[in-house]
């Protein structure tokens, strides 16, 4: 086994040993409900290896993954805590068992669909390597039941996609996903990718912008649309700075972040902005689009308050905190005219490319 570097705050429980085309990078906390159907998901479409951290969970994850064979287990050494160690420990294991290799990096709520299914991981790769790009773009897809939002946590009883089978995709702006612009300053730390994916039911539900003029609307379906290029032309960056200086109102701020790295070959040494959102070095993106279905409420209303209490997401939660303060949106059921009902891949027309 390679040793992880000397001032790490992780320790290998059990290493696999395995190598395989397509790694899968995760970290996860209490995911006893769904861990068989995320580890059956990503084999069946050609994962080989997994490289989990397991951060103290006291439903028995750590059992569960320990016995698998594909699966090696890391976790946190002494005072180590989630909300400050996450960046290095998933930069640790990229950096030591990765360098140069394609990776996908979901969390165990999300699960990943791609133009070319049922083709694998792996095929897809060579594809990407054959057109020059080292990473692939997923849209972050929120899926939700027909019940208030407070209500919504998973039974077991059935496929998670079967529970909370319903998202929010194309729709008539300022509804669905958009591909806009990153902020200048942003992308001058974090320049991959230069485009942000944003929208999507959470927004719609608890962050609900004023109604866009007549004139915004027309310039957000026209160079907002899901799409849109992931590797602007000049002329499409300035209609795309254009957009964005005249509907930054129209807004959530701070915006959800619904674009994340489905697939990368590591450049090691390279960092995240904390999640693998955005990268710190340049790297060509494939115009293809994948999807990740994120089962963002499997776990209830209470799953929002223990995040705050971990400070488990970004600005120190911000987002859930802002949401646990809304009562009446909680109350709301999200289905909606636009939204639509997951049946397969050919459900996500539209967003896939």
């Amino acid at each position: 086994m390679i040793l992880l570097p000397r001032d790490t705050t992780l320790e290998c429980v059990k290493f696999s040993g395995r190598e395989a085309a397509v790694t899968c990078v995760t970290v996860c906390h209490n995911e006893a409900g769904i861990i068989d159907q995320f580890l059956e998901h990503y084999r069946s479409i050609g994962v080989g290896n997994f490289l989990v951290v397991d951060d103290r969970s006291t439903d028995g994850t750590t059992d569960i993954l320990a016995a698998q064979p594909d699966v090696s287990l890391f976790r946190p050494t002494g005072g180590a805590q989630f909300k400050d160690n996450l960046g290095k420990w998933r930069q640790d294991l990229l950096d030591t068992y990765c360098s140069s290799a394609w990776v996908t990096l979901p969390d165990m709520d999300e699960f990943l669909y791609f133009n070319s299914m049922p083709a694998s991981l792996s095929a897809l790769t060579v594809e990407l390597e054959a057109e020059g790009s080292e990473a692939l773009i997923a849209a972050m897809v929120d899926m939700y039941g027909d019940a208030p939002i407070k209500d919504q946590i998973y039974t077991g009883t059935a496929p998670l996609e079967e529970e909370f089978p319903f998202f929010d995709g194309v729709s008539e702006m300022p509804h669905g996903l958009r591909i806009v612009s990153q902020p200048t300053s942003f992308v001058r730390r974090f320049p991959t990718p230069s485009v942000a994916i944003k929208g999507g039911v959470r927004e719609r539900i608890f962050f609900a912008p004023p109604r866009p003029s007549r004139i915004q609307k027309w310039m957000m379906t026209r160079w907002a649309h899901p799409r849109r290029p992931l590797n602007p032309t000049w002329l499409e960056k300035k209609q795309n700075a254009l957009l964005r200086a005249l509907t930054q109102a129209k807004t959530p701020a701070p915006p959800f972040v619904l674009n994340k790295f489905a697939l990368l070959k590591w450049p090691r040494g390279a960092k995240f902005s904390r999640a693998p959102h955005s990268l710190d070095r340049v790297v060509k993106v494939s115009e293809r689009l994948a999807v990740f279905l994120h089962f963002k409420f499997y776990k209830g209303v209470q799953a929002f308050n223990y995040n705050v209490e971990r400070g488990q997401h970004a600005g120190g939660s911000v987002h859930y905190r802002k949401i646990l303060e809304q009562a009446d949106a909680l109350e709301r059921n999200p289905v909606y005219s636009g939204s639509r009902r997951f049946e397969g891949l050919h459900s996500l027309d539209g967003l896939l490319r």
